[in-house]
């Protein structure tokens, strides 16, 4: 099965926002370490493998049908969690900007609408970090050293 590179506006959101969240995790301060996956990737992103990086090497890899069924059904779960999470989220930024287009802003009510916006924005950043930690569990160690080995020959000035 191939995952489909459909991107909608929203997507690219998540996308960048699941970055945000996932540079916190990994915590703050010019001393963080980065993952060779690129500037302003948090270190513990080596760790973990998207979907599309395990689909396009899986004969190479040697994935199995049980850990195809087994990504699919994280992917699946996680895109619907995060689609209903996408109309909260489209919500909450609605309202904010409602309230920061007002003559004065009502300081309190503003903040609390982006707490709002935030906290959908954890969830939908924690749905994401799920979705890689299963997918990583799915994995033999052999496998995420051959991903491993094979994200870092595609990097820019590698050697292969």
């Amino acid at each position: 099965m191939i995952f489909p590179r459909i991107v909608y506006p929203w997507m690219r959101l998540t996308a960048a926002l699941t970055a945000l969240l996932l540079t916190g995790i990994a915590g703050s301060g010019s001393a963080q370490q980065r993952s060779p996956g690129g500037p302003g990737e948090p270190a513990f992103m080596a760790q973990l493998f998207p979907p599309d990086l395990i689909m396009r090497h899986a004969t190479e890899i040697g994935l199995t049908e049980d850990q195809r069924k087994s990504i699919s059904q994280a992917v699946s779960e996680t895109q619907a969690e995060v689609f209903d999470l996408q109309w909260t989220m489209q919500d909450a930024s609605a309202a904010l900007t409602e309230q920061l287009r007002r003559e004065t802003v009502d300081e309190a009510a503003a903040l609390a609408s982006a707490q709002r916006v935030m906290e959908t924005e954890v969830r939908i950043k924690r749905a994401h970090l799920r979705m890689l930690i299963r997918i990583r569990n799915s994995l033999q160690p052999e496998q995420r050293g051959r991903l491993e080995a094979l994200r870092s020959a595609a990097l820019p000035g590698a050697g292969g």
